[in-house]
């Protein structure tokens, strides 16, 4: 039952594909960061879709507030409902 050489050859793409996601998503972790200190230290206003979103959830309406998020930033439906949840979120908790 010993593994074929394209078995073997498989594996370890395969691991060396894992191995490159996880460096590419601690750098965006990074990124991010960055980008939310950028932010904070702006005088930029927030995104103005925040208040339409808001807005959308206040009234019950968090379907609306997912579709228009991922109309507006192109975002895919986990993001986008990711996105409205953050933003649910921080408003509970201000």
């Amino acid at each position: 039952m010993g593994l074929t050489f394209f078995e073997i050859l498989l594996l370890v793409i395969g691991l060396y594909l894992v191995t490159k996601i996880v460096a590419l998503e601690g750098q965006i972790r990074g990124m991010k960061s960055t980008l939310n200190e950028l932010a904070k230290h702006s005088d930029l206003p927030e995104s103005p879709i925040n208040d339409e979103v808001l807005t959308l959830i206040e009234g019950g309406e968090d379907v609306k507030a997912v579709k228009l998020v991922r109309e507006r930033l192109g975002l895919t439906l986990l993001e986008a409902k990711q996105y409205t949840d953050k933003l649910k979120d921080e408003q509970i908790d201000s």
